[in-house]
C-alpha cells in the first residue's frame, strides 16, 4: 500500500490501484497453484493430499475491512474468471494477506504448532475481515518469539554500537 492510499481523502483512486495490484498478486498465486496441479513443475510432482495455503506476503500491514475487503474480493473474483480459474479455489484454498511482520510471527509459532493447526483457527467465518497478525498474537499468546531472541548476539552487537 503506497502512502497516497493511506492519505488520499477526496478520491479512492490510489486505494483502487493498490487493490488492483493486490488482486493481481492473489490471482498469480492461484495461477501458480493451477500450474502445479497441472504438472508444470516437473521437479515437484502434484500431490492431491498436500494442503495448500496461499499467503500473500506484503511489506506493510493491510487492514482490509468493510468496503476495501469487498472490493478486493470482487477484483479477485473477476480476475479469476478472466484467467479461467475456478472460483471454488477461494473456498478450497482461501488466501491470506499477511505482512512480513505477521509472517515472522507465524514462522516463530510454527516451532510449536503445525500450519494446519493455525489455519484451522484462522479460516472460520467469524474471522472474515480480521487482521491475521492480530489473530496470531491473540490466539497463540506467548508462542511467538521476538526476532531479538532468535539472534541475541547480533542484536546485542547492533544495539551496543548505536548507543551514545
Amino acid at each position: 500500500m503506497v502512502a497516497r492510499s493511506k492519505s488520499e481523502l477526496l478520491t479512492d483512486d490510489a486505494i483502487q490501484r493498490d487493490l488492483d495490484i493486490l488482486a493481481d498478486d492473489v490471482v498469480q498465486a492461484y495461477k501458480t497453484i493451477d500450474d502445479y496441479k497441472n504438472g508444470h513443475y516437473p521437479h515437484l510432482e502434484y500431490n492431491s493430499e498436500r494442503a495448500i495455503y496461499p499467503f500473500i506476503i506484503t511489506l506493510e500491514e493491510w487492514f482490509l475491512i468493510g468496503e476495501d475487503l469487498q472490493r478486493l474480493e470482487g477484483k479477485v473474483g473477476s480476475r479469476l474468471s478472466n484467467q479461467k480459474l475456478p472460483e471454488t479455489c477461494l473456498t478450497e484454498m482461501p488466501y491470506t494477506i499477511c505482512s512480513c511482520r505477521a509472517y515472522e510471527d507465524l514462522v516463530s509459532i510454527l516451532r510449536k504448532r503445525t500450519i494446519d493447526d493455525i489455519v484451522e483457527t484462522w479460516f472460520v467465518p467469524e474471522n472474515k475481515g480480521h487482521h491475521f497478525g492480530q489473530h496470531l498474537l491473540t490466539t497463540y499468546p506467548g508462542e511467538h518469539m521476538s526476532i531479538t531472541k532468535l539472534f541475541p548476539r547480533e542484536f546485542e552487537r547492533i544495539l551496543s554500537t548505536n548507543t551514545t
